[in-house]
């Protein structure tokens, strides 16, 4: 390879903006409402606990601090039916706090080489199914571990992410390992168990299952550094999840495969749970992608859009990563929004006003807050200066959260800040409504809910302390980390679940499945490569393993219904449709007419026979819709639809393709 493959420094980048420094409009008039300590908060992580451990972070070993980085996850670890602090910490532990901010317990992440700082949130769930959470959590050390309700090391695990190709000659000036993002948990294959979902900086994503197994098709090497969390939901609505993530991309690179030429910035990637990159994908960024992605359906046309912001890169921040980009199923740019620096946080997506559509809240490098609409429409954006905090908010690390501070029965954007603050805004007008500081600056997300039974919501945030200069060396945060635990009127509203919020529900009824009983669907396929080629199947284990392992074919869904034809034979009505396939012309035909299949298989060897494809009518009847036809000179194919809103449409403002009539008549 011609170029060396480095990831993006996140360590160096979180130590590098202790506070960053917004334009302001001056100070507010009156100071804005503080929410009032929790009793028994905030809790100091124990001083006298940190020992040397490792840092793969410049060559460096030391101690790493006592702070907390990583966004707390509230969940009932004990099952005393009232929610815990699950956080981790640099000091190379992940901790589990009582509502009271006594300790329920700590685990170091020590594997075969010491822990490292736990930068990424820890991710809790039912991972076997059991009816008992477990945490799931990483470290700087390239491991994933998984303990039960008690702390204990589950069976399997930990897991070790793997060295990158920088291994071991380069690992003085560049990590060969290393997990800082959260895990993310999903059943992937609806089995009724989590899988754990986590990008490395030893250039893989994994998936394993509850028992530390990989997955088939896992891990995938995505060429660079991986500092971004995973999102999972069914993109393309085919009632299957796809995992996205973003990669790194230090280097131009002439031939970095499977991608071949790669410019330097960042990569979108959507895999089906084989590990295969989806059709289109990944798409390509101006930067490093350390912002995690989250997946809406902001068209409301059934699929999900992937939002996610750049990052920081080591040349051209004046314009690399600026951008929210919004993708499609398709691994199409439906629209980008410029903010005025670059994001480091994950959006957040929920509709926060109540009018019935997704809005998107983030912040930026240069203490933004900004609300969107689903075009990508400015709503507001609000630098955060207030009369506690003159000039303005520091950067944005962690993502706002949708929840209700105020008691007005209505979600406000919470969000944290470099600067030593936590704030919420109006979501009307985009004012702060509440203003509250800490002692060390805040790099991850707050968390929200009702700890202890009260109706009323906490907001938690963990912070961290900087004791030296901004070199990158973790030695520099040995100072202190405190978590808090304040006390709001909000009552519910909260509209973004801290609960494993970056997986969207699956319809698994939209998967496709093999016909059982009289009736068959019909699923269609297309594939921009083969010239517009379409391909038609009633085999649901077809559609799976297309969807799963052959890149070149988009899955469209479910086209229309059709009679099953068990062994070539029509035995619940209609008549054969006949299935033929072209290697050279690289497409399907299917036709009903026997004359037609009897002239193709005896004097045209460009196509191939394969059978009966389906049972359908020749003429109509009750409960049957017409089949169109056309054919391409230029693409050289046919195509078929049962829409006869999408026939129209064709006919009138598409001259590739001409009419040729009903074929015949399907199910609806």
């Amino acid at each position: 390879m011609a170029t060396a493959r480095r990831r993006g420094r996140l360590a160096a980048v979180l130590v590098a903006a202790a506070v960053i420094l917004s334009s302001t409009s001056g100070p507010a008039a009156a100071a804005e409402p503080e929410w009032p300590l929790q009793p028994g908060w905030p809790r100091d992580t124990d001083l006298a606990s940190a020992r040397p451990m490792n840092v793969p972070i410049e060559g460096s070993t030391g101690r790493s601090g006592w702070s907390k980085h990583s966004s707390p996850a509230l969940a009932d670890i004990d099952a005393d039916g009232r929610p815990e602090i699950v956080v981790g910490s640099l000091d190379g532990r992940v901790y589990v706090y009582r509502r009271d901010g006594s300790l329920l317990w700590s685990r170091y992440l020590d594997a075969q080489h010491a822990a490292g700082p736990v930068i990424g949130s820890p991710a809790v769930g039912d991972i076997d199914g059991d009816g008992s959470l477990e945490v799931v959590v990483g470290s700087e050390n390239g491991y994933v571990f998984a303990f039960d309700r008690t702390g204990a090391t589950k069976a399997g695990w930990p897991q070790f992410t793997g060295w990158n190709a920088d291994y071991p000659n380069r690992c003085a000036t560049d990590a060969c390992t290393g997990v800082v993002a959260g895990p993310t948990l999903a059943d992937l294959d609806g089995d009724g168990t989590l899988e754990v979902i986590v990008g490395s900086y030893s250039h893989l994503m994994w998936v394993w299952n509850h028992r530390g197994q990989a997955l088939p098709g896992w891990p995938v090497d995505v060429w660079d550094g991986i500092a971004s969390g995973a999102a999972v939901g069914d993109i393309n609505a085919d009632g299957r999840p796809e995992i996205v993530v973003g990669s790194d991309v230090a280097n131009d690179c002439a031939d970095c495969r499977p991608y071949g030429r790669l410019a330097k910035g960042g990569l979108l990637h959507a895999f089906t749970i084989a590990g295969k990159e989806v059709s289109g994908w990944p798409f390509r960024t101006d930067s490093f992608m350390h912002s995690t992605p989250a997946l809406a359906d902001l068209d409301a046309d059934g699929k999900l859009e992937t939002i996610a912001g750049g990052g920081l890169f080591t040349e051209g921040t004046e314009w690399r990563g600026h951008h929210l980009w919004v993708v499609g199923h398709d691994g199409r740019l439906r629209w980008s929004f410029r903010a005025d620096s670059v994001i480091l946080s994950a959006p957040t997506v929920g509709d926060v006003n109540g009018d019935g559509t997704p809005e998107i809240a983030f912040g930026d490098y240069a203490g933004n807050t900004y609300l969107l609409n689903r075009l990508g429409q400015l709503m507001w954006k609000n630098n955060g200066v207030t009369t506690r905090a003159p000039h303005g908010s520091g950067a944005h690390f962690g993502a706002p959260v949708l929840a209700d501070v105020t008691g007005d029965g209505r979600a406000e954007v919470v969000a944290t800040d470099s600067n030593w603050h936590v704030k919420a805004f109006d979501v009307p007008t985009g004012r702060v409504v509440a203003d509250t500081g800490t002692t060390f600056p805040v790099w991850a997300s707050a968390a929200v809910g009702d700890l202890d039974g009260d109706g009323t919501n906490e907001v938690v945030a963990g912070s961290a302390a900087q004791n030296g200069p901004n070199t990158g060396n973790l030695n520099d945060l040995a100072g202190a980390g405190r978590l808090y635990v304040w006390r709001t009127p909000g009552r519910g509203g909260l509209v973004h679940p801290q609960f494993q919020q970056r997986v969207t529900p699956i319809d698994r009824s939209l998967a496709p499945r093999d016909p059982s009983g009289s009736t068959a669907s019909v699923y269609r396929f297309w594939s921009p490569g083969f010239d517009n080629a379409h391909f038609f199947t009633t085999s649901g284990s077809e559609a799976v393993r297309i969807i799963d392992t052959d890149v070149n074919w988009v899955y469209e869904g479910r086209a229309f219904g059709a009679r099953p034809a068990p062994g070539g034979t029509c035995t619940s009505g209609g008549s054969p449709v006949h299935r033929f396939w072209s290697a050279g012309f690289r497409s399907h035909f299917y036709t009903q007419s026997e004359a037609e299949r009897a002239r193709i298989v005896a004097t045209d060897r460009n196509w191939a026979y394969e059978g009966v494809a389906y049972c359908a009518y020749a003429q109509a009847g009750s409960g049957t819709v017409a089949l169109h036809r056309f054919w391409s000179p230029g693409f050289g194919k046919h195509f078929f639809t049962a829409s006869a809103a999408e026939a129209d449409h064709i006919r009138a403002n598409d001259r590739n393709w001409t009419y040729e009539g009903v074929a015949y008549h399907v199910l609806p």
